[in-house]
């Protein structure tokens, strides 16, 4: 975060990294089986063919955001799931109160013993078919934040969620030495 000269804080959230998992079964010509409990080697293919049962794609990272003390800051990112069945879509990330922290991009590490923002992110996305009401996760519990049920015949879902950092006059602005930064994991699975 810097203090600019309209007394505005923005935050370079210079690698706001989305780290994002991607859950494609392999393609494999030879199925093996086996029988509850019984390990396999090799490869287990899931599926009836070599398309990805499941994929999804996310940003890398949040850059250039503008916070505003006492302000409603949002940023959009765009979110797309392929999947041949329903799924859930959860977030959560590497800090366990869900607040960003210094984080010192030349060494590429958080600042031991740094400050953290005075609220943790929040992410929101609409609400869908079967569950209308808008998804609100606040990163200090990670949750769920869209679902998707039935079968999807592989149609890939663009979405948009919403990320909300608010920030205080008492939060420290960023410097040359150092940006805020949190890592986010978005996790896809298998709902039906």
């Amino acid at each position: 975060m810097r203090l600019n000269s309209l007394g505005f804080i923005s935050a370079s959230i210079a690698s706001a990294y989305m780290a994002l998992l991607f859950l494609a079964m392999p393609c494999n010509a030879m199925i093996q089986t086996a029988a509850p409990g019984q390990s396999v080697g090799d490869t287990l293919t899931l599926g009836e063919d070599c398309d990805p049962d499941i994929s999804l794609e996310v940003p890398a990272s949040v850059v250039d955001w503008v916070l505003v003390p006492i302000a409603d800051n949002q940023k959009q990112i765009t979110i797309r799931v392929e999947a041949n069945d329903g799924w859930t879509l959860a977030v959560s990330s590497n800090r366990p109160d869900g607040r960003m922290a210094q984080y010192d991009p030349v060494a590429e590490s958080y600042i031991p013993d740094g400050r953290s923002l005075s609220y943790p992110l929040k992410i929101s996305m609409p609400g869908s078919a079967g569950h209308p009401a808008a998804w609100e996760v606040d990163l200090c519990s990670p949750g769920t934040i869209q679902q998707m049920n039935g079968n999807r015949a592989g149609a890939p879902i663009v979405m948009i969620a919403t990320l909300h950092q608010s920030v205080t006059w008492e939060d420290e602005p960023s410097s040359d030495e150092f940006v805020y930064r949190i890592d986010l994991k978005f996790t896809v699975t298998p709902s039906g």
